[in-house]
């Protein structure tokens, strides 16, 4: 007997936060080459949570379709969707 009742979907659901290992994938880099550019200011700024560093996903998808500006453009240019303005 086969059964014809569906299943209910399963939503996926993306960190807002993720890793220095995760971040560096998902932009393309090793987690040396993030430390060096992340040392060297041009990957956007990590937010803290003790002493590991997390980065916002939405932050890294927007820098990387503005061209991976240094920080300190990023900073100007930057505007995140939760800020009312």
């Amino acid at each position: 007997m086969v059964s014809t009742s569906s299943k209910p979907a399963v939503a996926v659901i993306e960190p807002l936060l993720v890793n220095l290992e995760t971040a560096a994938i998902l932009c393309g880099h090793s987690r040396a080459a993030w430390y060096r550019r992340m040392s060297a200011g041009l990957v956007p700024a990590p937010v803290y949570m003790g002493r590991k560093p997390y980065w916002v996903r939405e932050e890294l998808v927007a820098w990387v379709r503005a061209g991976c500006p240094p920080r300190d453009k990023w900073e100007q240019m930057w505007k995140p969707s939760f800020v009312n303005q």
